[in-house]
């Protein structure tokens, strides 16, 4: 029997998870964050029907919170670990964004 301390606890590990999932971090990341399985934190998000968002996608704001995390000197192993993606997509961004930059693109 869950007693309603539990009852409590657990339905703030669920809205971390949801609030967490929401911010475009990964279920593999919330999971060790809130202490439960991969899977739990699954049947979680999809129970409350979060919204699934690919890693980096837009409006996740993984890629751009990589990108600052790049300008302020962290390296993409680093920025990998904090953003909850691979190492590789975070290259990526760093490679195509010193495109656009070297295209002039954001120029005015």
């Amino acid at each position: 029997m869950t007693t309603v301390d539990e009852t409590h606890l657990l339905a703030g590990l669920k809205d971390e998870a949801v609030r967490l999932a929401a911010a475009g971090v990964t279920r593999r990341v919330i999971a060790g964050h809130v202490g439960r399985s991969t899977r739990t934190v699954s049947r979680w998000l999809d129970d409350a029907a979060a919204v699934r968002r690919q890693p980096g996608s837009p409006g996740s704001g993984q890629r751009e919170r990589g990108l600052e995390l790049h300008a302020a000197g962290w390296s993409t192993s680093a920025i990998a670990d904090a953003v909850g993606v691979q190492q590789r997509a975070v290259q990526k961004w760093v490679a195509a964004e010193r495109c656009r930059s070297d295209s002039g693109s954001d120029a005015v």
